[in-house]
């Protein structure tokens, strides 16, 4: 996930630079929040999974609020347990 993240940090990052500054109102200040995940295939698993699993961290990102990088972890080989880690 390491890459993954480094990349969604650069997005931000250029996302930040290239948006006009609210200082007046810093609630009013357009953010992005990403959702990334990465995992190893296997014969059995389907494409899909990744897109699910990033998906659900864009969830859990916009749960956590503005500007936020989220990535889904897998903690066992069947995939059916995935953790959430937010920057």
């Amino acid at each position: 996930n390491h890459g993954a993240v480094t990349v969604a940090g650069e997005i931000r990052e250029v996302f930040r630079q290239r948006s006009p500054a609210r200082k007046e109102d810093p609630e009013a200040q357009v953010t992005i929040s990403i959702g990334c995940a990465t995992l190893i295939p296997r014969t059995t698993e389907q494409p899909e999974a990744l897109i699910q699993i990033a998906d659900k961290a864009l969830y859990e990102a916009k749960r956590n609020g503005r500007d936020q990088i989220c990535y889904g972890t897998i903690l066992c080989p069947s995939g059916e347990s995935v953790r959430f880690d937010c920057t």
